[in-house]
């Protein structure tokens, strides 16, 4: 364990870069603009659990949020058509490792 005035820091394990890279690129959604509906597939979908999706807008506010469990399903759909057209940031977390992607909506 690594301590300093600010904080302290634990090694829990090893997690390669390449997995990281790998679990960031992985990561779809379509249709990518889209106007009502949208599917994330690929990357963190691909394995089972308990994921949080958040959907940020332009000014930084959270104007999607959903926490979905997925048991072999391969895409997780989610419901736009209350959003104004933009551009947003979309992020999904599980057990700590988080990847975003940008969403387009017409």
């Amino acid at each position: 364990m690594i301590r300093d005035s600010a904080a302290a820091f634990a090694c829990l394990g090893d997690v390669s870069i390449n997995e990281v890279a790998n679990f960031k690129s992985e990561l779809s959604i379509y249709p990518n603009p889209a106007n009502n509906n949208i599917t994330l597939s690929g990357g963190i979908i691909t394995q089972g659990g308990t994921k949080n999706i958040v959907v940020i807008g332009h000014t930084g506010s959270v104007v999607i949020t959903k926490t979905v469990t997925l048991n072999g399903e391969e895409g997780i759909n989610i419901n736009i058509e209350s959003l104004a057209k933009g551009i947003y940031l979309l992020s999904i977390s599980q057990e700590g490792l988080r990847s975003s992607i940008h969403l387009i909506k017409n």
